[in-house]
């Protein structure tokens, strides 16, 4: 009878000691995937962030480049004869040689 007593208190106290351990297994656990969680929140909000950033930086490349291309062709314009011979009439006042001026009264 002692026998069984003391396998039975022996089982009680292996009983104890699983429950024990598979507490403190389940608590590093649920730890564990406390902060796991909350690290993925947190790259979630990093990266939509990110998506914004990465949205406005296109839309500002966009911007440059139609920018570009603009001061190209202003470049192409203001390299061609008609742009020279504009800036030669306006500011010049030079005129082709078979041109005809005509001046009205209002013009000083």
């Amino acid at each position: 009878m002692a026998r069984k007593r003391a396998a039975r208190q022996k089982q009680r106290q292996l009983n104890r000691q699983t429950l024990i351990s598979m507490a403190t297994v389940s608590f590093v656990v649920l730890a564990l995937l406390l902060v796991v969680s909350i690290k993925g929140i947190e790259l979630k909000e990093k990266n939509a962030a990110y998506e914004q950033q990465k949205i406005a930086l296109q839309q500002q490349i966009d911007g440059e480049k139609d920018r570009a291309k603009e001061i190209e062709e202003y470049s192409d314009y203001v390299n061609s004869d008609e742009y020279v011979e504009k800036i030669a009439k306006e500011q010049l006042g030079l005129v082709k040689d078979n041109e005809i001026i005509f001046y009205s009264g209002n013009e000083k």
